[in-house]
């Protein structure tokens, strides 16, 4: 808590309602990354964001391919 720059976000320190109107309540690792100001983490923020899409869609694979194969099965036995 003491490393958040409560100045940017917009929140004065101790104000807990202030948060869920703040850039905080919308992806708050994400916003403190890229607000840091380091190109660095900026980059890691936004592998986070391509991360959070490509990784569910992998399931997604998996569970379409499984339901092919039990349609096609309960198929070829009637």
């Amino acid at each position: 808590m003491g490393a958040v720059n409560w100045s940017k976000v917009g929140v004065s320190p101790g104000d807990w309602h202030g948060l869920s109107k703040s850039i905080l309540s919308r992806g708050p690792l994400y916003q403190l990354l890229t607000l840091s100001g380091i190109a660095v983490l900026t980059v890691f923020a936004v592998l986070f964001l391509i991360d959070a899409v490509l990784s569910p869609s992998g399931t997604g694979w998996i569970y379409t391919g499984g339901t092919a194969r039990s349609l096609y099965g309960m198929a070829a036995n009637g």
